[in-house]
């Protein structure tokens, strides 16, 4: 499990708009199916948490990843 937390702030120097003031949980688990093969399973911002990241000209910016759930499989290959 990781956590990250943005305490809020302005977005840019001088601005109304604040950015910040969130909580983000990613949960990844992974087990090795056989001998050579592991698969990863993770869900990333958990909780759906929508903050703003950065927003430079208070009108336009980036915000963050809404819940993203995925699984990765690697092969070791002798």
């Amino acid at each position: 499990m990781r956590h990250l937390h943005l305490s809020e702030a302005p977005a840019a120097f001088g601005a109304t708009l604040m950015k910040g003031d969130y909580h983000l949980f990613d949960l990844t688990t992974s087990a090795e199916i056989r001998t050579g093969v592991e698969i990863d399973l993770f869900v990333k911002n958990a909780t759906d948490e929508y903050g703003i990241l950065n927003a430079p000209f208070s009108f336009a910016g980036s915000v963050t990843r809404p819940r993203t759930i995925g699984a990765s499989l690697r092969l070791a290959l002798d």
